[in-house]
């Protein structure tokens, strides 16, 4: 910048830019297959930092932590929410230090609005000394995975009274989803909702025949059906992948420049307008926040000398969340 001399414009580029124009490539957070690159448009990036921004009350004042890696939509989220509300942003890698390193980080940098994702904040708060908090937090923000009372419970004991947290349903095709705040009042929620659908977002139901389920119709209690998001704000599809696109994305009839995207989630509507996870209607798992195909570790397996057959699933991990777990049948040629 020194070098540019002191006639360069300082006013905003005035550049003409479609709002459905790419603007980044950002993946799914992985599995043990190759990872899928959505596209992402100006509109739609946009329409989610603006949504964070909103409900977390972003202003200039704040400081706000970049703790994803770059290739992820949340990163590109908290980049655009901190910098487009004048925000100072602060770019770590936790892998690169440790979680002692994190906490003294958090504190020497006065940072008033975190956001990680699931595994790694109920590691960094499982590492603290009891009575440790960090009293300059005003806003969490957790994804990834879905919150449990755990990480809740953590929450409460971390950062002080005032503090709230955020959390909710979304996914690297649609953005934000659906919208969910915790404090410290009340006692722990029997079971964690995800809340609300968010502004823009209208969200539906699929029944097993592919069919809509309407709202008050019992079958959207109990056992629900396939999370189906539509909006006008939608990733516009897969890297180079039209077949896997045209599987998931789809217009709406009757409502020009409104899609729809499957989530693959299978949820259900409750009582009082706010939706619960029930898990996935394929064989995806998320573990540590990551995206695991299922049938992909069991091909890993099976093609591993002496194993006949195997099979793949998670189980509840002691200090929270889930670790993936294989069963093999050996062939009786394994040494």
């Amino acid at each position: 910048l020194d070098r540019l001399g002191g006639d360069v414009p300082d006013g905003r580029p005035l550049l003409p830019i479609d709002p459905e124009a790419p603007c980044a490539l950002t993946y799914t957070s992985g599995s043990t297959g190759k990872p899928k690159g959505v596209v992402q448009t100006h509109r739609a990036a946009l329409r989610n930092a603006e949504l964070t921004r909103s409900a977390l009350g972003v202003r200039p004042t704040d400081r706000c932590t970049l703790l994803y890696p770059p290739s992820v939509n949340p990163a590109l989220r908290d980049t655009l929410t901190a910098l487009l509300s004048g925000a100072t942003l602060l770019p770590y890698v936790p892998a690169a230090a440790g979680l002692d390193v994190l906490a003294r980080w958090l504190d020497e940098e006065e940072v008033s609005v975190y956001c990680s994702g699931v595994t790694l904040f109920r590691q960094l708060a499982g590492s603290l000394e009891e009575g440790r908090t960090f009293a300059r937090v005003r806003a969490v923000k957790l994804g990834g995975e879905a919150v449990t009372r755990r990480e809740i419970a953590l929450f409460r004991r971390v950062f002080l009274p005032g503090t709230r947290l955020y959390f909710g349903l979304g996914t690297t095709e649609t953005g934000t989803v659906t919208t969910c705040w915790l404090g410290h009042e009340g006692a722990l929620p029997s079971g964690v909702p995800l809340g609300r659908p968010a502004p823009g977002v209208e969200l539906l139901l699929l029944g097993p025949d592919g069919a809509p389920i309407p709202e008050g119709d019992p079958r959207g209690a109990e056992p629900g059906g396939e999370l189906v998001v539509r909006s006008a704000d939608l990733a516009k599809g897969y890297w180079r992948d039209e077949a896997l696109t045209r599987a998931v994305f789809r217009d709406v009839a009757g409502r020009p420049g409104v899609r729809e995207y499957r989530t693959g989630d299978l949820g259900r509507r409750l009582p009082d307008g706010t939706y619960e996870h029930l898990g996935r209607v394929d064989a995806q798992v998320k573990v540590h926040g990551f995206r695991v195909e299922l049938s992909e570790v069991e091909a890993s397996l099976e093609g591993v000398p002496g194993v006949a057959a195997a099979a793949a699933g998670t189980r509840p991990a002691p200090g929270g969340g889930v670790v993936l777990t294989g069963w093999i049948v050996p062939s009786g040629k394994a040494e």
